[in-house]
C-alpha cells in the first residue's frame, strides 16, 4: 500500500473541522471492552479443539466450493454468458472470502490455528500458503498489518485509509487492476519484488491456468479467460469497497473503524462472518477470534450511546450505501481543496 503525504494531509484538515463529530469512546465503554476481551481470551485458551474444528471447517468449505465452482462447474456451462457471469460472482465472492481469512485473520493475526502444537503448527503452513493461490504476498501483509494496528492513522500506519484519493479507488475498479503497476491501492501484496511475492505469482499462475486449461476444451479460452479476470475482479472490487469503509474519515484512534455487522450487506462486504463484518472490534480486541468479534459487537452495541452507535456501526443496506456516498462527497471536496490549494 502506498501512502501518500497529501492523503494523511486532507484527513488532518478533515479531523480539524470536525473534531466534535469524531466521539471517542466513553471510558466506561473501554473499561467494559476490556473485560469482555478477557472472558473471551480466557474461553479461546480452554477450547482451543473446538476453535480448530470451527476454523478447519471455514477454511475447507471456502476451498471445496472455490475448486467446485472452478474445476466442476465451469465446463458444464455450456458457454452461456449468463451462466458464465453467475459462476465468475459467486466464485469471486469465495475468492475474496477465503483469501482475506487467510491473510488477515491467519498470516497477520495467527488467529485460526493458535497453538503451538504440531497440528496446528502444520495447519498454520497450509493457511499462510492459501493467499498465494490469489496474488496474495502473506509475509508482504503481516510486516504492512503489523504497522497498521501499531499506528493507526499515523504517519507510520502501514495501510493508511483514513483518506484515500478518489482517483486511487476508481482505478482500482479496472478489471485486473490488482495487477497493474499503476494501482497502488492494494494491500494484498508490494510493489517491489521479493522471493515470497514471485512464490505467490507463480502459485497463483499456476492455479488459475489449470482452472483455464481444465474448462477451455468445454467453453473455450476465451471463455475460460473471462471466467477467471471476473472472479479475480469480484474479489479485488469487494476488498476496496470493505477496506475504503472501514476507516475513511474515522477518529485517530486505535479502534477509529467502522462494524457492519452479521446482515445480508455486512457479510458481502466483510467477506462472510469469518471475513472482516466487525472491523471495530477487531481493533479493539485484535486477538479474538472472527466468531468472538462477532458475539461482542453485539454486546458492545447494547452500552453504546446514539451518537456512538450512528458512528462505529453501519448495519444494513442503507446505512452502507449513506456512509459510502457521505465518504465519496467529503473526499471530492477535501481533494478539491487540498488541489487547488497547492496550485495557488
Amino acid at each position: 500500500m502506498k501512502i501518500y503525504p497529501e492523503e494523511i494531509q486532507a484527513y488532518r484538515s478533515f479531523e480539524h473541522e470536525n473534531s466534535e463529530q469524531l466521539l471517542l469512546l466513553r471510558p466506561e465503554v473501554i473499561k467494559q471492552v476490556h473485560k469482555l476481551a478477557q472472558e473471551h481470551a480466557r474461553w479461546l485458551g480452554t477450547h482451543s479443539l473446538i476453535h480448530r474444528f470451527i476454523n478447519l471447517l471455514v477454511l475447507s468449505s471456502n476451498w471445496v466450493v472455490i475448486c467446485w465452482i472452478s474445476f466442476f462447474l465451469l465446463p458444464r456451462t455450456g458457454n452461456q454468458i449468463a451462466g458464465l457471469a453467475l459462476l465468475a460472482v459467486v466464485n469471486g465472492f469465495f475468492i475474496y472470502s477465503l483469501s482475506n481469512f487467510s491473510l488477515h485473520e491467519g498470516a497477520a493475526h495467527k488467529n485460526i490455528f493458535r497453538t503451538e502444537s504440531l497440528t496446528d503448527r502444520l495447519l498454520r503452513v497450509w493457511v499462510n500458503w492459501t493467499p498465494r493461490f490469489f496474488f496474495a504476498d502473506p509475509e508482504y501483509y503481516r510486516a504492512v498489518h503489523f504497522r497498521h494496528h501499531q499506528f493507526l492513522s499515523q504517519d507510520r500506519d502501514g495501510a493508511f485509509t483514513h483518506f484515500v484519493w478518489p482517483k486511487r479507488f476508481l482505478i482500482s475498479l479496472i478489471p485486473l487492476a490488482a495487477a497493474l503497476p499503476f494501482c497502488d491501492y492494494k494491500i494484498h501484496t508490494g510493489s517491489t519484488w521479493s522471493r515470497s511475492k514471485v512464490m505467490s505469482e507463480i502459485t497463483s499462475a499456476v492455479f488459475f491456468l489449470g482452472i483455464g486449461w481444465n474448462a477451455q476444451s468445454s467453453i473455450g479460452w476465451w471463455s475460460a479467460v473471462g471466467f477467471v479476470v471476473g472472479s479475480t475482479t469480484i474479489a479485488f472490487w469487494l476488498d476496496r469497497w470493505r477496506e475504503s469503509l472501514e476507516h475513511q474519515l474515522m477518529p485517530s484512534s486505535y479502534y477509529g473503524a467502522r462494524s457492519f455487522g452479521f446482515n445480508i450487506i455486512g457479510l458481502i462486504i466483510g467477506g462472510g462472518p469469518w471475513g472482516q463484518p466487525c472491523h471495530f472490534i477487531h481493533h479493539l480486541a485484535p486477538g479474538l477470534a472472527w466468531y468472538q468479534q462477532i458475539s461482542m459487537h453485539y454486546q458492545i452495541r447494547k452500552i453504546l450511546n446514539p451518537r456512538e452507535r450512528e458512528l462505529y456501526y453501519v448495519e444494513g443496506f442503507s446505512q452502507v450505501i449513506a456512509t459510502s456516498l457521505r465518504i465519496i462527497r467529503l473526499n471530492l471536496s477535501y481533494s478539491r481543496r487540498l488541489f487547488h490549494g497547492s496550485q495557488t
